[in-house]
């Protein structure tokens, strides 16, 4: 499949990839997630398994995902916290004017979730929301895509016990460029980017719909990004991906990391 016609589907977070199986308008998958967080002062954990499912055509592209996980949180004040996560995102992709030089990209995601705490007082006692909006143009440059891009991240978390922590709301703007390899036989990403990320509600921590570990402070932090994903797997209608980020903030001294392991069937 030429690059430009399978690229909208690989790029903002997708994990599912059609280019093997052109003519697989939909595909199924299920898989390995792991988070990791970590700063000066505690670190959390977040692993479980993905359940997801695709859809594609010319111009439109779809993932939504389930996400379930378990949360374990570092010993702060000689105690530890756990807690079991539930998620769902929605992510949509849509191509325009597409010509011989490339096409314009834009990105819609949507993500709900929600902690059951393991113990009372616990920090994982909340829900959140999540909204992503993203712009770029993507550059048919041969085999590899270029596709520089402007994002946007939102999300507020509602504690379920109310007269606790307020709701906390956090904003990310992220700038960067996406190199994307479409062959039969090796098939990679690899985004590089910038960061700022804007807290005014106090600090608190949580896990989004998308099994991402949040750490807020009061403030503005900028942060470096960097990840990537590699088809290690095509087989007919049957393929395996993996998927790494790795993310650190400056002014928090936070690094976060990320990866999965998931397999796909078309169809």
């Amino acid at each position: 499949m030429h690059t430009r016609n399978a690229l909208y589907l690989m790029l903002l977070q997708c994990y599912i990839l059609f280019a093997e199986i052109p003519q697989a308008p939909n595909a199924l998958g299920v898989g390995y997630i792991n988070s990791f967080m970590e700063n000066k002062d505690f670190w959390i954990l977040s692993q479980g398994i993905s359940l997801q499912y695709a859809h594609k055509n010319e111009h439109y592209g779809s993932l939504y995902q389930l996400n379930l996980s378990h949360t374990y949180l570092s010993h702060t004040n000689n105690t530890t916290q756990q807690s079991d996560n539930i998620g769902f995102m929605s992510i949509y992709d849509f191509a325009a004017h597409k010509t011989s030089r490339g096409f314009h990209l834009f990105g819609l995601e949507f993500g709900l979730g929600s902690g059951i705490p393991r113990q009372k007082h616990n920090q994982f006692d909340e829900s959140n929301f999540l909204l992503n909006l993203d712009y770029g143009y993507v550059f048919d440059v041969g085999t590899i895509a270029v596709y520089p891009y402007m994002r946007l991240e939102q999300y507020v978390f509602f504690p379920h016990k109310s007269g606790t922590d307020p709701n906390d709301y956090g904003l990310n703007i992220f700038v960067g460029m996406k190199l994307i390899q479409d062959r039969s036989i090796w098939q990679w990403w690899v985004n590089l980017g910038v960061f700022s990320d804007c807290n005014l509600s106090g600090n608190g921590i949580g896990v989004l719909g998308d099994n991402s570990i949040v750490y807020d402070r009061d403030g503005l932090s900028n942060g470096v990004l960097g990840e990537g994903g590699i088809w290690i797997f095509t087989h007919d209608t049957l393929s395996v991906q993996a998927r790494f980020s790795a993310s650190y903030a400056l002014s928090y001294y936070e690094i976060n990391l990320k990866s999965s392991l998931v397999g796909i069937w078309h169809f």
